[in-house]
This record gives structure tokens, sequence and C-alpha cells, in this order.
């Protein structure tokens, strides 16, 4: 994929979040990011993996498909 269409692709995914996308999410996507954001990316990793994620935002069928996913792992 070259940067221009990932770059494409991130901006309709925040477009459609309403939000920015994390850097760890960014970094794992393949976008090139400096070493002050890969340091940021890190601690944004950090705090993720460490507290519960937040559910809130999700369907009821996103909310069904995670639980037929739990029962199944």
């Amino acid at each position: 994929m070259t940067r221009a269409a990932m770059t494409q692709r991130l901006g309709r995914l925040e477009d459609a979040a309403g939000g920015t996308i994390p850097l760890y999410l960014r970094r794992w996507l393949g976008e090139p990011l400096t070493a002050d954001e890969q340091v940021q990316a890190d601690a944004e990793w950090q705090h993720a993996q460490a507290s519960f994620p937040d559910l809130s935002r999700l369907t009821p069928a996103m909310s069904a498909w995670l639980a037929e996913r739990g029962a199944t792992t």
C-alpha cells in the first residue's frame, strides 16, 4: 500500500471515529512515526494494556460478536 493510500484510509477512519487514531494503532497500520511519536506510541500502548477497554460505543451486534468470539477462545 502506498503512503498516499494509507493516509487516505487513516483520514477516513478518523472521520468515522470522530477523533484521531492513537499513535500505537497508526504504527501498527504502518504509518511512519517520528522518534518522539514512537515514544508516545509506546506509552499509549502500555496504558491501553493496563486499562479496561471502553466498550460504550459498541452496537448490540458488535457486543454479540465479541461475546461469541470470547466463548470460543
